[in-house]
């Protein structure tokens, strides 16, 4: 097993985006509006321009039953806050973590400057995607708008 040795600041900035992932994640699902239910997504009954969006409801509807068949969850809204965690909290991983390589050419900049990108980039992003997701007066929640900016930035990289 290879020896890793995590920083004292890796491991604060972890933990800041573990709470903040939760207490996002939280408020996202409660204060959105469902236009179409997760239910019938994850069913394949959404009405038509939904259920082209297949990859994050097909992913859940799997990952249900999988988990359901161990008795770890009971039903379809534990899968979509795991999802809408786990979803949030890669994205912020991703981002902090390549946040320096996105904006500096130098990959052996010295570990100061890196370490100010990955806080001042982590910083601003998760300062951004409330006025997104959450403080809008309407906001529909879509269990697919945070995987694409995942995949938008994992597409940068």
């Amino acid at each position: 097993m290879p020896n890793i040795k995590l920083k004292p600041y890796a491991i604060g900035l972890l933990l800041v985006c573990i709470l903040y992932t939760y207490f996002f994640s939280q408020l996202h699902i409660q204060n959105g509006f469902e236009y179409m239910s997760f239910q019938k997504l994850v069913r394949g009954r959404a009405d038509t321009p939904f259920q082209y969006r297949f990859l994050v409801p097909w992913l859940a509807g799997m990952s249900y039953r999988q988990l359901a068949h161990y008795h770890l969850v009971e039903t379809l809204d534990e899968i979509k806050a795991l999802f809408e965690f786990s979803f949030v909290l890669a994205l912020l991983v991703v981002f902090v973590y390549a946040a320096p390589y996105l904006v500096m050419n130098d990959p052996g900049a010295n570990e100061k400057k890196t370490l100010a990108i990955r806080i001042l980039s982590g910083s601003l992003f998760m300062f951004a995607l409330p006025f997104h997701f959450i403080l809008p007066p309407r906001i529909y929640y879509y269990p697919y708008d945070i995987p694409a900016i995942l995949f938008f930035i994992a597409g940068l990289m």
